[in-house]
């Protein structure tokens, strides 16, 4: 087993621990962006901004769901931050595993919601030209 010297130890942690925080940062907007999807009328009030009203997007209000699936996201992802900067701080397995567990869900969810999206607001017969009716040259 190969032994790593403190200097390179230290250099990981400090990937990891900046991991965790763009993860925190990343899992807040996330949250934000779904509470101001839920269209709900106060809020609205609150902030009447221009790029607010663009976000509303047909479907994406508080009763269909898609708004606290984002808001639950963006909790997932702060939580997974916050597991990331223990791990870089402490080096402890108990942080680690969980770290690594939740890491890779959040890319696989990502990974299958993009492909979900592709294939619902993509035009059908443009998909099907790009991947079905491919030629090699």
């Amino acid at each position: 087993m190969a032994c790593y010297s403190n200097a390179c130890k230290h250099r990981s942690s400090k990937c990891v621990f900046f991991v965790g925080g763009i993860l925190i940062i990343m899992g807040l907007v996330t949250a934000v962006v779904g509470f101001l999807l839920t269209g709900d009328e106060d809020i609205q009030k609150v902030l009447e901004n221009e790029w607010i009203k663009k976000m509303n997007i047909k479907g994406m209000d508080a009763t269909s769901g898609f708004s606290t699936a984002i808001i639950i996201g963006g909790a997932f992802a702060v939580i997974t931050g916050f597991l990331g900067l223990a791990t870089g701080k402490f080096k402890k397995f108990c942080f680690t595993l969980p770290f690594m567990i939740l890491s890779f869900l959040i890319g696989l969810l990502l990974v299958i919601s993009g492909l979900i999206a592709l294939a619902v607001l993509a035009d059908k017969s443009e998909l099907e030209e790009i991947f079905c009716n491919t030629t090699s040259e």
